[in-house]
């Protein structure tokens, strides 16, 4: 505080109000004439009026230690900062001084206020120190301690090689780095000297001798530090050690997806050696270390030497032994969630775990990641490997912008807030999730052997407080324990998907109806009774539209009781024109190189251009919940490249839709396995040609007893060929014998005379040589049986799968589209013995309209009619023969031939109105109709 900050001369009893004890000054202003140097002498009159503020006042100078000067410059040194302090001040810290610290890069001194106060002294706690490792004995030390032998294995092992290695590493410290407080102390005294020798001879040499040096004292003193630790330790015991009460009987409809066979075999699977390592390495070597005092730098930097150690606990772990409880003790370090908190429930409980405990849940994490996505629904996403929290917020942001929509009652939009959500978890709620989702009961024991032997200490004020079991919870910190509260969760998600599907009316009609309310209600408060949940009332809350009245809005909060109304401010005005006005720089000008002579600042426009792209990016190539609901919402049957912008649309999907024609030059499909490419060059490693590069081994084909070879494994076995039949028939193809892949793919190209290239018949062929070459490989090294009809039914999967995602139109999908042809013609005079309907086969339609022009005049010719006129009904034939184009040899050679007979006959070839051709058309259809 700054002496402008009182009025001198005001009562003391209103100054104790502004500082009840002292006061910080910085003045121009001296006390005495000593307390300058150089110059001229300070005046007598300021002093004397100085000295009459501050009596008054009721302040007095403290007394200082060290230079007499704060401020210096080149040829004048005063002493312009000083405390002044009050007679309560001097009761309370009767032993205080000032000292005046050393000159840093400030022309001011610092000044540090030194008290006396009696401060207990804590027990310090071993952590393992980065500098360490940069000592050239170390590495020495750590070595001969961990060769020691030792009894017992596993993790008992890894725990006792540990816990003497730390006392080891405690002597050592002693020994090589000292006390580095008393050290610390040692430098300053020497700083003071120097400074002290400058201010007697301001030189250069004492210029150079004096180091720059800055101290800040940061004290913070509590009333009573036994009663906080007590009433902290206290607050998360019992919220950790809940009694043991076994929650109601989950409704099983709400978890429906299961792990198949395959997946439970894959979480049962013991780790490997470089797994071990991989997750060793994945732990921030900066993260704070747990009750043990080792930190992931520790395993960093000495796997080497314990490798063995920590690969052995490991493997006993997935064993199912019992895990120590020095791996599962964890402190509990304290982060406020608010600015000045006042109980233990305003601060966030972090759980520090030992690294030896994190190796073991990572490893289970990681298997639990190859699956999860397939017992979550998609409204899952936080925590979840592949998915992304914005898509949900994305989502939210869609569904509060319309909630405008016209329905016979307001909609709702519900915030909920979980009070405690990690630690209010049953652990008997989780179990039977597990059991639900077909977890193998060797994995859930393993989930239990990790939660069940958790051993707390809350950390206050740099000490331990209490040591207590938990029964309930998990461990903020444990990189298991997200993956676990996803699946607990997901019962939440699917519960209130189920609700909305039983009543329609929830979502459709009466989102804010009062019955539909109280069902919401119902199934929340039975949430909470399985699941040891409870929804913080003072959080949540929920929004409405404008359209509801207040009695709605009043029954929606009474129904649920889930807090206050946060309804958008609808209708009001923003920020004031006058606000963002009158700036002297534009943003755009701040924004340009600074060899432009401008900030070079990125500008926040290029900013959201940037995310924009990526969002586009997301939207087009990734799967979420968000991106099929845009989907849905505004592509439907049209491709999101041409869909149209509509103002009712949301904001995001303006944002895309002014992004899309930038961004999509930039996407590009990645690049498969080649295989194709590889079967055609005779380049994939079946068991003949693994044999010509030197590999000898016995070769055998997967579905019978023939030598392993490229036609036999896709042509000629008797199992594959039963499979090419199978597709052969659903074409209506006659299958020969194609000898080689060459052959066989021009067969089913080319198997009728007209041919599309898009059409599914010319392309299922390289899905069925596919998916034959992926179920050779799972027998082969996975010992599934080689099933030509599972090979059907993945053919047929996948072109679902092409057909859904709109890659298959359903034109690829019809008949050939060169049908059966009729010719049907009508001359205007009778002619004996002509034919008026002939059958063309199969062709285009315009191959069949030029082959009854052509046959029409060959008959006139025949029966000498001439001159003619000849009525057309398609405009195309009559341009191809006015302009004589050049086409395929069929139509060419026809086209030939009409010119040659129009000049015969003085032809006169005209085009006429589908209408006016009515008579020979009938004449066509009549004739194809069967």
């Amino acid at each position: 505080m700054r002496l402008s900050d009182v009025h001198f001369g005001m009562p003391f009893e209103q100054f104790q109000l502004v500082l009840p004890l002292g006061l910080w000054a910085v003045t121009l202003i001296l006390l005495s004439p000593d307390e300058r140097s150089g110059r001229s002498a300070p005046s007598d009159i300021a002093m004397s009026d100085f000295h009459d503020a501050i009596a008054h006042s009721a302040l007095i100078d403290a007394r200082y230690v060290g230079s007499p000067h704060t401020w210096y410059s080149r040829r004048l040194h005063q002493r312009l900062d000083r405390v002044l302090i009050s007679s309560c001040w001097m009761i309370v810290f009767p032993k205080m001084q000032v000292a005046h610290l050393e000159l840093s890069q400030s022309d001011h001194r610092g000044l540090l206020v030194e008290v006396e106060c009696t401060v207990e002294r804590k027990v310090s706690s071993f952590r393992f120190q980065h500098m360490w490792t940069m000592h050239s004995e170390f590495l020495g030390v750590v070595r001969r301690n961990w060769q020691y032998p030792t009894v017992g294995s596993g993790m008992m092992r890894l725990q006792q090689k540990m816990t003497r290695l730390k006392h080891c590493l405690k002597e050592w410290n002693k020994m090589v780095f000292g006390n580095v407080f008393d050290k610390v102390a040692a430098v300053e005294r020497g700083l003071k000297e120097a400074d002290e020798a400058y201010d007697q001879d301001p030189c250069d040499r004492t210029l150079v001798e004096r180091n720059q040096c800055s101290a800040e004292l940061v004290r913070v003193s509590a009333q009573d530090p036994i009663a906080i630790k007590d009433s902290a330790a206290s607050f998360f015991q019992r919220l950790l050690t809940a009694e043991l009460v076994f929650p109601e009987e989950m409704d099983s409809e709400h978890l429906e997806d299961g792990l198949t066979n395959e997946d439970r075999r894959s979480l049962c699977v013991m780790p490997t050696l470089q797994e071990v390592r991989e997750a060793v390495f994945s732990i921030d070597p900066d993260s704070v270390a747990g009750p043990d005092g080792f930190g992931a730098v520790f395993f960093h930097t000495y796997w080497e030497i314990i490798f063995e150690d920590v690969f052995g606990a490991v493997t006993e772990f997935f064993r199912g032994v019992e895990i120590p409880r020095g791996f599962t003790t964890t402190i509990i370090s304290l982060i406020p969630k608010t600015a000045s908190p006042t109980c233990s429930s305003e601060y966030r409980s972090i759980s520090l775990c030992n690294v030896t405990n994190k190796i073991c849940t990572k490893l289970m994490t990681i298997q639990l990641g190859h699956v999860l996505l397939k017992v979550i629904s998609l409204s899952q996403s936080g925590f979840v490997q592949g998915r992304l929290l914005t898509d949900n917020v994305l989502l939210a942001h869609k569904l509060v912008h319309s909630i405008e929509s016209h329905r016979p009652d307001a909609n709702v939009v519900f915030k909920l807030d979980m009070a405690k959500a990690y630690d209010r978890v049953s652990w008997e709620f989780l179990y039977q999730v597990l059991r639900r989702k077909d977890f193998p009961q060797r994995w859930i024991d393993l989930v239990a052997n990790v939660v069940l032997q958790c051993w707390f200490s809350v950390l206050v004020n740099g000490e331990h407080a209490g040591f207590f079991h938990s029964t309930c919870g998990l461990r903020q910190g444990d990189p298991l324990s997200p993956a676990l509260f996803v699946l607990v969760a997901d019962y939440l998600s699917r519960g209130l998907d189920r609700l909305f599907a039983a009543h329609p009316t929830m979502y459709f009609q009466a989102p804010g109806r009062i019955q539909n309310m109280e069902l919401l209600r119902d199934f929340l408060r039975a949430y909470e009774r399985v699941s040891g949940q409870l929804i913080n009332g003072m959080k949540s809350s929920f929004i409405v539209g404008r359209q509801a009245s207040s009695l709605q809005t009043q029954a929606v909060q009474y129904a649920p009781g889930l807090g206050n109304d946060e309804s958008l401010p609808w209708g009001e005005a923003g920020l004031d024109s006058k606000c963002v006005a009158g700036h002297s720089v534009t943003s755009a000008s701040a924004c340009f190189l600074v060899a432009e002579s401008r900030l070079g600042v990125r500008s926040l426009a290029d900013y959201v251009r940037a995310f924009s792209m990526k969002l586009w990016w997301r939207f087009r190539g990734k799967s979420s919940l968000w991106s099929e609901y845009l989907h849905g919402r505004y592509c439907r049957n049209l491709h999101l490249t041409i869909v149209p912008y509509n103002h009712n649309h949301s904001p995001v999907w303006h944002r895309l839709y002014c992004i899309r024609d930038v961004a999509e030059p930039f996407l590009f499909w990645t690049l498969g396995e080649v295989f194709l490419w590889r079967l055609f060059q005779d380049r994939i490693s079946v068991d003949a040609r693994m044999r010509q590069k030197g590999f000898s081994f016995p070769s055998k084909c997967q579905c019978c007893e023939a030598e392993e070879i490229v036609s036999h494994l896709f042509i000629e076995s008797t199992a594959v060929q039963g499979m090419w039949q199978h597709f052969a028939a659903l074409f209506r193809l006659c299958l020969c014998d194609t000898g080689s892949l060459t052959n066989m793919v021009h067969f089913w190209r080319y198997s009728t005379p007209f041919h599309s290239d898009l059409h599914i018949r010319t392309l299922i062929h390289f899905l069925i040589l596919w998916f034959t070459w992926t179920q050779r490989n799972a027998a082969k090294y996975r010992g599934v049986p080689f099933s030509t009809d599972g090979i059907i039914l993945e053919v047929q999967r996948h072109l679902r799968t092409l057909y859904a995602a709109r890659t298959l139109t359903s034109t690829q999908w019809k008949g050939d589209l060169h049908r059966a042809t009729v010719m049907g013609f009508l001359f205007r005079q009778p002619v004996p013995r002509a034919p008026s309907i002939i059958a063309l086969g199969t062709g285009t339609s315009v191959l069949a309209e030029l082959t009854t022009v052509w046959r029409g005049l060959e008959l006139a010719l025949t029966h000498g009619l001439a001159p003619l006129v000849v009525e057309v009904d398609v405009t195309t034939v009559i341009s191809l023969l006015q302009s004589r184009a050049f086409g395929k040899w069929e139509v060419q050679h026809l086209i030939m031939r009409i010119v040659r007979l129009q000049q015969l006959l003085v032809a006169d070839i005209q085009h006429v109105f589908r209408e006016a051709n009515g008579a020979a058309d009938h004449l066509a259809k009549e004739a194809a109709s069967p």
